[in-house]
């Protein structure tokens, strides 16, 4: 045959250089997918608790499952109270009820999920982990000179303060934002400091 119709080979397929805006963005949904997918197993949890709750007294349910007073709830917050409450002195009831009842009155658990719906979307920037953060305490803080003005008495309330933060409660735990609670051990120190502080 003539040489000039052999088939010309063609040319070997060139490498694709990496897409690293494509790499970027895949790693971000994958994070951002899994924060999501924590912070919807917290709501289902707290589903669950809430079902396995029962009316303890006016305004607050009981639960045999946790260890530690919790307000949990968005748009209708409720408070739960361990069992142990039977045992507890009239003072410190009266304390753990005004805590977590200033928790739903100011919706400290809508702006949490906020703060905690934000930091899953900007799991990336510093500021969103550090304004979930500072929105938690400035809560409890609010909520602890709420309870003082109310029962009149920092240093007593200081000490049931540290009482609680000795609980330890696992449930909490897996809550994630969902919950707040006065026996939070993070910022123990600083909201007692806070209460102490003259003036």
């Amino acid at each position: 045959g003539n040489p000039s119709e052999l088939p010309v080979p063609l040319p070997a397929n060139p490498r694709r250089p990496l897409d690293w805006s494509q790499v970027a963005t895949y790693a971000y949904g994958v994070i951002a997918f899994a924060f999501l997918a924590r912070f919807l197993m917290g709501m289902f949890l707290v589903r669950r608790l809430l079902k396995r709750s029962s009316p303890g007294g006016a305004g607050f349910l009981e639960s045999r499952i946790i260890s530690v007073p919790l307000t949990v709830g968005w748009l209708r917050p409720k408070i739960l109270l361990p069992l142990e409450w039977r045992e507890w002195d009239r003072e410190k009831l009266d304390a753990v009820l005004a805590h977590e009842g200033a928790h739903v009155r100011r919706r400290d658990g809508l702006v949490s999920a906020l703060a905690g719906i934000n930091r899953c979307i900007f799991w990336f920037h510093p500021l969103a982990w550090v304004l979930e953060r500072r929105l938690q305490l400035l809560a409890e803080l609010a909520c602890d000179e709420s309870s003082v003005a109310t029962l009149g008495d920092r240093e007593s309330y200081a000490r049931l303060l540290l009482d609680m933060a000795r609980v330890v409660d696992a449930s909490h735990g897996r809550l994630q934002s969902h919950a707040l609670t006065m026996a939070a051990a993070s910022h123990i120190r600083r909201r007692i400091d806070s209460l102490l502080q003259e003036g």
